[in-house]
């Protein structure tokens, strides 16, 4: 009774089969992404997203997606190959959020991610487990002047990355997620990533940005396409 099977269309016959605890997990998660999406703040000035943009150095894809990961909803999703800027990105709109009296967080599943992170520049940056108790004990306080940056989401199980999108929408945070779901997945339950990328949309950087020759970057994109 507690495995459902699933179909691609009412007509077509079960192709996969889940359990009432996951899909109830996965419906968690999209119902706090849409209650994050329709939560709207003031949007960062034009002036200001320029200026950013020059400061860092901006190749015009990622001035796009600076563009897009600023705007007023509360959820935001950035899809970036390896070697097209992503961090550096991600870096400019922390920049951008700071520069407008924000308080941002760098949050990543592994450590290893954390401190690239903080290398980069994020002053604050914790692993999501270790910010969700610091939260529950009152180490650390979220409110609607915070910004939530989590790089290598694809890598989040669905119950937590639920449980950050609950937190985020009930403190009134904006929640910002980045990654690319062709890279390193989640080991537990997961597979949302592309889901709500899908249902919400994203800023996309594909221009490698580590190789200089054209011929070098298209064999970075086969790669990427395991072509």
């Amino acid at each position: 009774k507690n495995v459902i099977g699933l179909r691609e269309t009412a007509e077509s016959p079960v192709s996969r089969y889940t359990t009432r605890e996951v899909l109830s997990s996965e419906i968690g998660l999209l119902r706090e992404a849409q209650g994050l999406a329709d939560t709207h703040r003031p949007s960062i000035t034009e002036t200001r997203l320029d200026k950013i943009s020059a400061d860092f150095t901006l190749k015009p894809e990622q001035a796009e997606a600076l563009y897009h990961l600023t705007r007023s909803e509360g959820f935001a999703m950035l899809w970036g190959e390896a070697g097209t800027g992503k961090s550096h990105t991600l870096n400019a709109t922390r920049s951008a959020y700071e520069a407008e009296g924000c308080k941002v967080i760098g949050l990543a599943w592994t450590n290893d991610v954390v401190q690239q992170m903080r290398g980069d520049g994020f002053k604050e940056a914790n692993t999501i487990a270790s910010e969700l108790k610091a939260l529950e004990n009152g180490r650390s306080a979220w409110n609607d002047k915070t910004v939530l940056i989590v790089d290598e989401a694809a890598m989040i199980a669905t119950e937590h990355l639920a449980q950050l999108a609950a937190a985020a929408r009930k403190a009134g945070a904006k929640l910002i997620l980045a990654g690319d779901d062709a890279q390193l997945s989640s080991i537990e339950r997961g597979g949302m990533f592309e889901t709500l990328r899908l249902q919400y949309g994203s800023a996309i950087l594909q221009d490698v940005q580590r190789v200089s020759t054209e011929e070098q970057k298209a064999a970075f994109g086969k790669m990427h396409r395991g072509e």
